[in-house]
C-alpha cells in the first residue's frame, strides 16, 4: 500500500513541497502543479499526443469556471474530468474513420527512414508499451495508469474513479498480471 507523506490531508503538495488547501491556491499554481501530469495521464491513456493535449486544455477550461466552487484538493476532481474526457475522447476516436492525412502522418511517422536509430528504438518500446496499455481493458488501465504512472494512493484512485479502496486494490493486482502477460507477447515480437 502506498502511502503519501508529503501531501496534506486537504491540500496538494507544491513544488517546495508544502501542502496547500485549494482555497489558498490560484488557478495558475494549480495549472503549473498539474499540467503536465494530467497530460501524461492523457496521453497514456489516449496514445495520442495531440488528442492528449485537447482533453488536458478542456480539463483545465472546466476547472477554471469552477474553481471557485471547489473546497480541499483539487487533485481527484482534476483527474476525474481528465478521466472521463479521456474515456469520452477515446469512445468517439472508435468512432470516426481516419481521414487521408491522418492516415499519411501515421505512414511517415512510421517509416523508419526518417528517424535515427536510437530514435527508432525507443519509438518501438513506446508502441509496444501502448499496445500492452492499449489491450487492457479501460477499468483496469484507468487504475493502473492512476497509480503506478501519476502515482495516485488508492484513495486517491478510489476518489477520483468513484469506486471504493478495496476495488482499486483489485483493479490494480488484475491490470498488472494483464499489463506483464502482454508485455511478455509483445517483447517476444518485439525483439
Amino acid at each position: 500500500m502506498r502511502r503519501r507523506s508529503s501531501r496534506g490531508r486537504n491540500g496538494k503538495q507544491d513544488s517546495s513541497g508544502s501542502s496547500l488547501p485549494a482555497d489558498r491556491m490560484d488557478f495558475e499554481l494549480v495549472h503549473e502543479l498539474y499540467r503536465d501530469r494530467i497530460l501524461n495521464y492523457c496521453y497514456r491513456f489516449l496514445g495520442d499526443f495531440h488528442l492528449a493535449e485537447e482533453v488536458t486544455q478542456e480539463t483545465f477550461l472546466r476547472l477554471h469556471r469552477n474553481f471557485e466552487s471547489l473546497e480541499g484538493n483539487v487533485s481527484p476532481w482534476l483527474y476525474r474530468v481528465a478521466s472521463n474526457l479521456a474515456r469520452n475522447a477515446a469512445r468517439d476516436r472508435r468512432r470516426r474513420p481516419l481521414t487521408g492525412v491522418e492516415e499519411e502522418v501515421i505512414q511517415r511517422v512510421s517509416d523508419p527512414s526518417l528517424r535515427p536509430r536510437i530514435a527508432a528504438q525507443r519509438r518501438e518500446l513506446e508502441g509496444v508499451v501502448a499496445r500492452v496499455l492499449e489491450g487492457i481493458p479501460a477499468k483496469y488501465r484507468e487504475v493502473l495508469l492512476l497509480c503506478d504512472l501519476q502515482d495516485l494512493s488508492y484513495d486517491e484512485a478510489a476518489g477520483v474513479l468513484g469506486i471504493s479502496r478495496g476495488s482499486v486494490g483489485v483493479r490494480l493486482y488484475r491490470a498488472r498480471r494483464l499489463a506483464a502477460r502482454k508485455f511478455g507477447r509483445e517483447r517476444y515480437r518485439w525483439e
